[in-house]
């Protein structure tokens, strides 16, 4: 084949790698082009004696005449620690939609594509057999990765019976879960904490005012809000910062409604921040065992104390080894920063139009002004996981006595299931107004 058909380029590299492992990595692609289709375009011995003359610490990529891809070969003899510098020098040589090889002092490859200019890591792999499948064809850049992806969870002791849980999907030429239950299980796994007892083996609440309470037993109702209106953006936001995730939601968002929840029931802090300065109320439910399919009921994970989550470090490295998650746009709002960690937060969303489709309302947020989507459920019906229990007023609730006795009398009238005894003042009495 004419020389200017061919284009070779190399870039040198610091070399600590032996020339024996070096030699053996050359054999191992000349055996590789020797087997290949690419044969059909490279004389393998003219070929042989362009690798040969490639010495260690060089990379070099082939391409057509007209500059399109055929194939990367990179002999990156480098220390890990200078993986960047590799990835610079591919970003320069490798075109723009190529997949490039590197190989390190461990032996590993890496395998990067180059999109204008930006070098992203796909995958990595000890087995040499594998690059092989990519270069020749037999598998697609999805196929290896899918078998990076199920090596990452195979080595993590509570994650490794998802490995058999992914898959390849030809049709969309991605990885991904098999099905949805099994991604959910995923997620309900990765955010559990194994120390802490079911949530439904305890009670939970939730702070708000007295004039809230008054029209949630009045009209026998609860109600929960679209995210698009919550207070603090930064608690949407945080997983997509988190994990660099910028895809496109495949949930509407006024399609998604929350409540927020604790475990800390007459809780000093939790009076300060959500009562009302103590002069609202904490509302005590149960959770039911059974209720819409629709809702989604679980603890937030919080970062720990060098601000790191583990739970999100692993779908970090998942979302970038390659793995696609149909069900991301509902889990990424259980996850919230270090500062928050105190509330013991549990969430409960409402996916609206999935499985059943609610009526909803529209109201003008006081803290936001953001006009905003609610739906109310009923208190005492079956659809809503909760059931009121108990109330209590905060210490700096006006004229206690008497609307203790008021709220007694409007429960019994109403038919709700509420002993009188659960109705009952904060036993915090030093509360500072």
């Amino acid at each position: 084949m004419a020389e200017d058909k061919e284009n070779i380029e190399k870039q040198e590299f610091d070399s600590s790698l032996s020339f024996g492992l070096y030699a053996e990595f050359l054999n191992s692609v000349y055996e590789l082009f020797s087997k290949s289709s690419i044969k059909e375009k490279y004389e393998i011995e003219q070929l042989s004696e362009k690798l040969y003359q490639v010495e260690p610490g060089y990379v070099f990529t082939i391409c057509d005449e007209d500059g399109g891809f055929i194939a990367v070969i990179g002999v990156v003899i480098l220390e890990f620690q200078d993986i960047d510098k590799s990835k610079k020098i591919f970003s320069k040589r490798v075109p723009s939609g190529a997949y490039g090889i590197l190989v390190d002092s461990q032996f590993t490859f890496y395998v990067y594509k180059n999109t204008d200019g930006s070098v992203s890591e796909l995958a990595k792999t000890n087995d040499f057999a594998q690059v092989e499948n990519l270069l020749t064809g037999k598998a697609s850049v999805e196929q290896f990765k899918a078998k990076t992806i199920k090596d990452f969870l195979r080595n993590n002791s509570k994650l490794k019976t998802f490995a058999d849980f992914v898959e390849y999907n030809e049709e969309d030429d991605d990885c991904e879960f098999k099905s949805a239950f099994e991604e959910n299980l995923f997620w309900e796994t990765s955010i559990k904490d194994d120390t802490e007892k079911e949530i439904e083996t305890e009670p939970v609440c939730k702070y708000t005012t007295l004039e809230t309470l008054y029209h949630m037993i009045n009209n026998d109702s609860i109600r929960v809000s679209c995210i698009v209106g919550m207070n603090d953006s930064t608690e949407v936001n945080y997983f997509d910062s988190y994990c660099g995730y910028n895809e496109e939601s495949n949930l509407d968002a006024n399609s998604v409604f929350i409540t927020c929840c604790t475990k800390r029931i007459d809780d000093l802090t939790m009076w300060r921040l959500y009562g009302d300065n103590s002069s609202g109320v904490c509302l005590i439910f149960d959770i039911v065992k059974d209720w819409e399919t629709n809702f989604m009921l679980h603890k937030v994970s919080y970062e720990n104390y060098r601000r790191k989550n583990d739970a999100l470090e692993i779908v970090k490295t998942l979302l970038e080894k390659g793995l696609v998650f149909k069900e991301i746009d509902k889990w990424k709002h259980y996850f919230k920063p270090y500062d928050y960690r105190d509330e013991q937060e549990i969430r409960l969303l409402f996916i609206n139009g999935e499985r059943i489709t609610r009526n909803v309302n529209w109201v003008l947020t006081g803290d936001t002004n953001i006009l905003n989507p609610t739906i109310d459920f009923s208190l005492k019906g079956d659809a809503f996981p909760f059931k009121l229990r108990g109330i209590i007023l905060g210490n700096n609730c006006p004229e206690k006595g008497v609307n203790i006795s008021q709220i007694r009398h409007i429960l019994k009238k109403k038919n709700y299931d509420i002993q009188a005894d659960n109705v009952r003042e904060s036993t915090i009495k030093n509360y500072r107004k």
